[in-house]
């Protein structure tokens, strides 16, 4: 086989796309939940092809990919806060949380605020901030792939030319994801993520088997 190549010039493409969405949703009488979501696509390829000598041909790709999804949800009522802000009884005639007027010290919360949901002017803005939080996910998700293929003639027979064909070819999925921790305000918690991340592992390992 003759080792001298002639190559094309390489070809290659970039593509980004990111894509912001927003959604309000009501939530009682409290402040309406805002869900905010920016998806980042990337790719990148590039491919070479050339040929050896007579006869052979040869095809080359490489291809990088990463997509960000970075989801936050604002004004996520905390149901523990909001449970013990309800509960609220009069002691000297100022509302005060059941949690801190109660005979059992174990459970007093400092930073309990009472929350009106009736009348003018109510809830408090302090109330708001205390039964309320943001919550965030971060995903990212990675991949490279690469393939290499050659064909070729290299001898003939008295039916005609014997033509050969072979590749090689290998894939790579990184996942990774972050998660605010408060279980009682996130909506994606960290166990869930990789829950849907190892199933979505297992199925690209059995489509690799098959």
């Amino acid at each position: 086989m003759n080792d001298r190549a002639a190559t094309r010039p390489s070809r290659s493409a970039a593509r980004s796309m990111r894509r912001p969405n927003r959604f309000i949703a009501p939530i009682g009488a409290t402040l309406p939940a805002i869900f905010a979501d920016d998806d980042l696509a990337q790719r990148f390829v590039a491919g070479l092809d050339g040929r050896i000598g007579e006869g052979w041909t040869w095809q080359a790709y490489y291809q990088y990919g990463q997509n960000e999804q970075d989801s936050k949800l604002h004004n996520n009522r905390i149901a523990a806060n909001y449970a013990r802000a309800v509960s609220s009884v009069l002691v000297g005639g100022v509302p005060t949380c059941s949690v801190n007027a109660d005979a059992n010290p174990a459970n007093d919360d400092p930073a309990c605020v009472p929350i009106n949901l009736f009348g003018f002017g109510s809830p408090s803005a302090e109330a708001l901030d205390y039964i309320h939080a943001t919550s965030w996910r971060l995903v990212d998700l990675e991949q490279n792939a690469a393939a290499f293929d050659l064909q070729g003639t290299p001898f003939a027979t008295w039916a005609g030319p014997v033509s050969i064909a072979t590749g090689l070819a290998r894939w790579a999925w990184k996942p990774a994801s972050s998660a605010r921790a408060r279980s009682d305000s996130c909506p994606y918690p960290v166990t869930a993520i990789r829950r849907v991340l190892a199933r979505l592992g297992v199925a690209r390992m059995r489509s690799a088997s098959s």
